[in-house]
């Protein structure tokens, strides 16, 4: 943001200076190494075909490379870019072992493939291991190291260690295979067949270190992101849990108490042959019916609660994610407008810097096209925290790790979608709430009912001539203290009146609520209207003539930089127009207790 005078320029010296001109190095160096290992690879194989099979351990040790850097938090540096260049070299040392074997076993009579690679790799598996762990071993003391100059050993030797790791765990498994598909496709192609899935294989191996670089991050769509919302998100974890859990407690609904088996033997209770006899016995006590029936209700409309509230907290979560998501599309489309209109001021700055030093026009031209630049500047920088802001927003609410992108395309109104039944929806809630709190109340009521008491015993003993002796006993459980029964009843009454009349007040508001905001829609839909009917193509026009004015000698300098802003002003106008009306139909479609 810094304006220098005409001569005068900006260099960076000192460690990045040689930090930017090592990458310039290292970028030319990396190639030639690729390509002098293959180079060296084809002459001692003399044959492209091995030799493209034994280069595949490149891509394959990059790998362990990156992944024992990440693995050992250590940035990518140039030390770690030589580091690259020599595990390059020393990872197809394996393969060269493995495939001047299968030369020397096809050499000895062996003809079929399989054999052949079985045979090769288990006679083989020694010394490739030898080969890489003399190698590790060696940079060991370097990836370790603590003294001096550690800073540079440590990536290095990492990137060699890590990246002999994969590519020899790799090659004994790839390269067999690729040796399979090579000699199956070069036969074929003697015999006129001509498959070539070999070709194709390897060369998506060869192009797996540059893969990231041409990887593109495909943007997020809004309804990706509410699916995405919607599963991470915990709150919505916990709602299921608890409807599963209201599930589960209508299967317990019914729910006598505990069944009482026991044993008596009484002297005194003697039986025919003058024996005592052993009285076993169950005894089970039982609610009043009605209070099981009501406790089920109950239980259901628990349910039906939880189930409710889980919607709703879905639909809450919805509009957050879609009103951040709109929010960051909204702050893009400002900041390119802005990045617009500062690339129109940056193509006249130089001439007008010219002019003035010149002395071909005045400085307060000059001073208020510098001015100018500066507020873009500033506004310029002011989106670029409030994206940032809002890109926050939107990943706490996705609450995922993986980088995303938001669509940039046209911002456009989103379809208003009125619910018909938004107050029959809310009514189904208070309506369960009311029916559950007076199902509470009915089973407080049964409760103080009589319970039903069974009992069935049975009397024997090991004496002569013994008999059974069967017996049943049924009882009424009176409740004798009736007073703390009826507050009791009547607490739960009076529960169910407070939220019926919370209800009643509920709906009005939301009812209310729904009121304003279609009238805030008529209004944003007005100002909408005008902007989508003349409003932007007036801005198009205006910029349109006031280039051609401007290059044309038509206008000066002040009033082409004034039709500028007023085009920009319309255009941002219409895109705070489309954000305020797009939250109002959100709030609409969304709208909830």
């Amino acid at each position: 943001n810094v304006d220098l005078r005409t001569g005068y320029f900006i260099e960076y010296g000192g460690q990045f200076e040689n930090l930017r001109s090592a990458r310039n190095r290292l970028m030319i160096a990396v190639p030639i190494a690729l390509i002098l290992i293959f180079t060296l690879l084809h002459l001692a194989f003399g044959s492209f075909r091995e030799a493209l099979m034994v280069y595949t351990a490149i891509p394959l040790s990059a790998v362990g490379g990156i992944w024992l850097l990440w693995l050992r938090d250590l940035p990518f540096s140039i030390s770690a870019g030589v580091g690259f260049i020599a595990l390059f070299g020393i990872a197809v040392l394996n393969g060269i072992v493995l495939i001047e074997h299968f030369k020397e076993l096809r050499k000895q009579g062996i003809t079929n493939t399989r054999d052949l690679i079985l045979k090769g790799t288990r006679e083989r598996l020694r010394p490739v291991l030898l080969t890489a762990a003399a190698a590790a071993m060696g940079f060991l003391p370097m990836a370790i190291s603590t003294s001096a100059g550690a800073e540079v050993q440590r990536p290095l030797a990492t990137v060699v260690i890590g990246g002999l790791i994969t590519a020899t765990l790799l090659t004994m498994i790839v390269l067999p295979v690729l040796y399979c598909m090579f000699e199956t496709s070069w036969k074929s192609k003697k015999k006129g067949k001509g498959p070539k899935p070999a070709t194709l294989v390897m060369l998506l191996l060869l192009l797996l270190p540059f893969s990231k670089g041409f990887a593109q991050q495909a943007p997020l769509s809004m309804e990706e992101a509410v699916n995405i919302a919607l599963i991470n998100n915990p709150e919505i974890k916990a709602a299921q849990f608890e409807v599963e859990s209201a599930r589960q407690t209508t299967r317990a609904s019914f729910d006598p108490d505990k069944a009482t088996v026991y044993y008596n033997f009484d002297e005194n209770n003697i039986a025919e042959n003058n024996l005592p006899l052993k009285v076993w016995g169950i005894q089970q006590s039982l609610a009043f019916p009605a209070a099981y029936v009501w406790q089920h209700r109950e239980a259901k409309q628990r349910l039906g609660i939880r189930e409710w509230e889980l919607d709703r907290l879905k639909n809450l979560l919805s509009r957050d994610v879609k009103s951040a998501y709109l929010e960051l599309v909204f702050l893009k489309h400002l900041l390119v407008n802005y990045q617009m209109l500062d690339s129109n001021y940056s193509k006249i700055a130089g001439a007008a810097l010219k002019n003035f030093e010149h002395g071909e026009t005045g400085k307060l031209e000059y001073l208020t096209l510098k001015a100018k630049r500066q507020e873009i500047a500033l506004q310029l920088g002011k989106i670029s925290s409030e994206m940032e802001a809002a890109k926050i927003r939107l990943e706490a609410l996705l609450k995922s790790k993986t980088p995303f992108e938001v669509e940039l395309s046209e911002y456009k109104p989103i379809a208003l979608v009125e619910k018909n039944d938004l107050m029959a929806e809310a009514g189904r809630y208070f309506t369960l709430n009311n029916s559950a709190a007076t199902s509470a109340a009915r089973v407080e009521r049964y409760s103080s009912f009589p319970d039903l008491q069974l009992e069935y015993f049975l009397g024997v003993n090991n004496g002569a001539e013994f008999n059974r002796y069967n017996g049943f006993q049924i009882g009424l459980g009176i409740p004798l203290w009736f007073p703390a029964r009826q507050a009791a009843i009547k607490s739960k009454r009076l529960l169910a009146d407070a939220m019926q009349q919370h209800s009643e007040s509920q709906l009005l508001k939301l009812k209310s609520r729904h009121d304003q905001l279609m009238l805030q829609l008529g209004v944003q839909k007005s100002r909408l209207d005008y902007y989508t009917s003349e409003g932007i193509e007036l801005a198009r026009e205006i910029r349109s003539a006031a280039q051609l004015s401007y290059q044309s000698g038509g206008i000066g300098l002040f009033q082409y930089l004034l039709a500028l802003e007023n085009a920009l002003r319309i255009e941002v106008d219409y895109l705070n127009v489309v954000n305020d009306y797009n939250l109002v139909v959100l709030e609409i479609n969304h709208l909830s207790l």
